[in-house]
């Protein structure tokens, strides 16, 4: 029988500090807000991970910019022990991957090609009033063709880091509604980094390197969908790429906080 973790409530509009003993008893950043420390000693004890000050300070970041709040959903994938219970998590509320198969847990990211296997995010996203931006984390470029995340049925939408899967999608890297909302000719930059995806209605926001874009979408249906990462729903082909982290913001977003957010995911993309 699982043992049940109960993680506490954040009031996010307190940006208060606080002294916390943490895991291991170290002498607590006074800069660190307290809500964050319980927010991250929380997923240290439901994961059993090892402590990381890279990822404490990218939190407090994310907090400080006033976008933490606005996360639906958070997921570290990358450790130095292959362990699912490790990456399945999310690190900011009680959310969880589904696992299928048994994909590869590195110390770069979760992916490549030794193993088969895949999640399910059961977020159940729904863009009936709110918009949705996505941020992919990839430590290493896919060596062929292969979805990275994506959906099915009436919400047609798939992430290519590699341009396609080889079947269905090609010159693609962003699909959405059944169209291209981003061309692998619009982005020929280098096939790893940090990715950030924003859409709300008829309009589109991706950043990735040096590319920044605005679009034009089609209207996707608004009934709620769980994505799948590193696979998509129905077309078995999965990426090669390794995927370091991954996020989800089901709220509506300036420019200001996806620039933001893809900002600090830039900074701490080496040294999580």
């Amino acid at each position: 029988m699982g043992v049940a973790i109960v993680v506490p409530e954040v009031d996010w509009s307190d940006k208060s500090v606080a002294q916390v003993t943490i895991v291991g008893g170290e002498v607590p950043d006074p800069t660190i807000p307290a809500e964050v420390r319980i927010m991250y000693t929380s997923y240290l004890s439901k994961t059993g991970r090892a402590t990381n000050d890279n990822l404490l300070n990218m939190l407090a970041e994310l907090y400080a910019a006033s976008v933490l709040s606005k996360c639906t959903g958070l997921f570290y994938l990358a450790s130095p022990e292959n362990n699912l219970e490790h990456v399945k998590y999310s690190i900011i509320n009680l959310r969880a991957l589904t696992v299928n198969n048994t994909p590869l847990v590195t110390a770069t990211g979760t992916g490549g090609t030794t193993k088969a296997g895949d999640f399910t995010d059961t977020g159940g996203y729904n863009l009936s009033a709110k918009g949705l931006l996505v941020v992919f984390m990839l430590s290493a470029a896919p060596t062929g063709n292969g979805i990275d995340w994506g959906a099915d049925a009436n919400k047609v939408c798939a992430f290519t880091s590699n341009g396609g899967d080889g079947n269905y999608i090609n010159s693609t890297v962003i699909k959405w509604s059944d169209g291209v909302a981003i061309s692998t000719t619009e982005d020929a930059t280098t096939k790893k980094g940090v990715y950030s995806f924003y859409v709300k209605g008829t309009s589109a926001r991706y950043k990735h390197n040096t590319v920044s874009l605005t679009k034009t979408v089609t209207v996707s249906s608004t009934n709620p969908w769980n994505p799948k990462l590193l696979n998509y729903a129905s077309t078995n082909n999965r990426t090669s790429a390794v995927h370091k982290m991954y996020a989800t913001f089901n709220n509506d977003m300036t420019v200001d906080e996806i620039n933001a957010i893809h900002d600090i995911f830039e900074k701490y993309k080496d040294l999580i």
